[in-house]
């Protein structure tokens, strides 16, 4: 077996868990808020630095965001 077909065998199995661990959390009945902390929290697990914070900052300015335009219907004119 080339090199190739098992670097994609072993891609393709990873994908594969990533997808069911998605399919558990879906199974609780998360909302999307709840999925925007999960995606945070597991931001903050990664071992890169870097990635951490691009992460953690991009869930923190989206969240930020929403509650802005939730703030902005809420006023009543």
């Amino acid at each position: 077996m080339s090199e190739y077909i098992k670097e994609d065998a072993i891609w393709a199995k990873d994908v594969l868990v990533c997808r069911q661990i998605v399919q558990k959390i879906n199974e609780f009945g998360v909302n999307d808020n709840q999925r925007m902390k999960i995606i945070e929290l597991i931001g903050l697990e990664l071992e890169r630095r870097e990635d951490s914070v691009s992460i953690v900052e991009t869930v923190k300015r989206l969240t930020e965001s929403k509650e802005s335009e939730n703030n902005q219907k809420r006023i009543i004119t």
